[in-house]
């Protein structure tokens, strides 16, 4: 390693000299170098320290310039040894996994109902007769009308998948097609 301190606390330069200057690890065997000289100028461009290489991602391999997937495979592979060699990332990562996540429930993301609904023809003055038809309270009305013996009936149906077949390739006009079938 190119400095006895944590990778995360890295200068662009420490940085610069574990990828581009030292001799590489086992960590990269096998795999294809990038352009050492194009690689430390765009660091330096982007001013990537370590704290930022331990996070990056393909998309920002991919920012500083480097297009062949190979090359790309090998800043991953140095991040990846990075990031398993730097206690402050290692902690970091724990602290994120126990930290509890803040998923919302259904019922959180579901709309609210709307409750009042205001008559255009009322004012605020003369409030709505609060009085509300059979069938406004009946939970179900739907069931009401089918008989018991027709409920049971039912079941619920599985949804089948509907496969649609693609129209055949276009040909232009003029083209012969030849078919040589045999019977036996």
């Amino acid at each position: 390693m190119s400095s006895s301190k944590d990778p995360q606390d890295w200068t662009v330069d420490e940085l610069v000299t574990f990828l581009c200057r030292d001799k590489p690890g086992q960590w990269s065997y096998n795999l294809a170098c990038p352009d050492l000289v194009a690689l430390e100028i765009s660091l330096r461009e982007n001013m990537i320290s370590g704290s930022g290489f331990l996070l990056f991602n393909d998309h920002y391999v991919k920012e500083l310039g480097i297009k062949v997937i190979a090359h790309r495979q090998y800043l991953m592979q140095a991040k990846k040894w990075l990031q398993r060699r730097s206690p402050k990332f290692q902690a970091r990562q724990q602290q994120q996994q126990r930290a509890p996540k803040a998923l919302l429930s259904e019922d959180e993301l579901s709309p609210e109902p709307l409750l009042d609904i205001i008559d255009s023809n009322t004012s605020l003055d003369n409030p709505i007769n609060p009085t509300t038809p059979d069938d406004a309270t009946n939970p179900n009305p739907l069931l009401d009308a089918l008989s018991p013996a027709q409920t049971e009936k039912k079941k619920p149906r599985r949804m089948e998948t509907t496969i649609i077949e693609r129209p055949p390739p276009f040909f232009s006009p003029g083209t012969t097609f030849t078919s040589s079938t045999t019977c036996s």
